[in-house]
């Protein structure tokens, strides 16, 4: 279960108040385009056009191996906006693996959609991934 909680405001005494416990307003956490990169490949199959959806995130490896990375460099940027979504704090993203829960909260808020794989592929600066690129792109 992925519960939102409402962010909250420091009292005059500098004590934390939740302003709206069953608002859906939050902030999100800082995106760098480091950490964008990894969380939209990450959520590729989401992203892309029926017919071609694969509603379920790719394992760090195959995230790894579409951006050309190594698997700890994937694992480190996504465990930190994880990390920074428990501490706002937004629960349901606990537990081993939250790959699953922290993809659908960034589309459920809209943070992420089907325009980023077009970011995804053509920004600046991009190193060649490996052979799942060629399919990830025909296909969105």
């Amino acid at each position: 279960m992925l519960e939102v909680v409402a962010p909250a405001q420091l009292t005059a005494a500098g004590s934390l108040v939740t302003v709206d416990p069953v608002s859906t307003a939050c902030h999100a956490p800082p995106m760098s385009e480091l950490r964008r990169e990894a969380l939209v490949a990450m959520a590729s199959g989401y992203l892309r056009r029926y017919p071609h959806c694969d509603p379920r995130p790719l394992t760090y490896q195959e995230t790894a191996d579409l951006l050309g990375l190594r698997r700890d460099q994937v694992r480190k940027r996504i465990e930190h906006l994880r990390e920074e979504l428990l501490d706002a704090p937004v629960r349901g993203l606990e537990g081993p693996d939250a790959r699953k829960a922290l993809c659908e909260w960034f589309l459920g808020m809209r943070l992420i959609g089907p325009r980023d794989l077009d970011w995804l592929w053509h920004r600046p600066g991009r190193t060649s991934g490996s052979q799942h690129e060629g399919r990830h792109r025909e296909s969105h």
